[in-house]
């Protein structure tokens, strides 16, 4: 990043968004490249940040994170989580189909959810979109 034609280079230094939660999660990451227990808490915040900067293995520790609370939670901010995957890099997710079940199974409950409307537009997973155009 430093090393890069970045912005950060030209200023020698970075300027990551976030609460000291997230900022510590990723200086704990560069300098260990592994994440620590605290990971289920940022990783909603963290992996916007991790593919900005393009730290391959941050987005696929923060996407595992956050398909396995998807799957293990009752549709709590899924759809906002599956937007958050779509938009970084959802192509890398190993348990894709998992969570693609876990959404079908839930349709009502994510039909409810504040962001519905935006997971519709994006057409967030492929071959999904036979489900978006049910009546609820």
């Amino acid at each position: 990043m430093l090393n890069s034609n970045m912005a950060e280079k030209a200023r020698g230094q970075l300027k990551v968004p976030g609460n000291s939660d997230v900022v510590n999660e990723l200086v704990q990451y560069m300098y260990t490249d592994s994440p620590t227990s605290n990971l289920v808490m940022v990783a909603e915040d963290l992996l916007p940040i991790a593919h900005m900067y393009e730290l391959e293995g941050l987005v696929r520790h923060c996407q595992d994170s956050l398909v396995s609370s998807v799957i293990t939670t009752k549709c709590q901010n899924v759809a906002k989580k599956l937007i958050l995957l779509y938009r970084h890099g959802s192509k890398l997710i190993q348990n894709m189909d998992l969570l693609i079940q876990h959404a079908q199974m839930h349709l009502y409950e994510l039909s409810r959810e504040d962001y519905w409307p935006d997971l519709k537009a994006e057409k967030v997973i492929p071959n999904f979109t036979s489900f978006f155009k049910k009546k609820i």
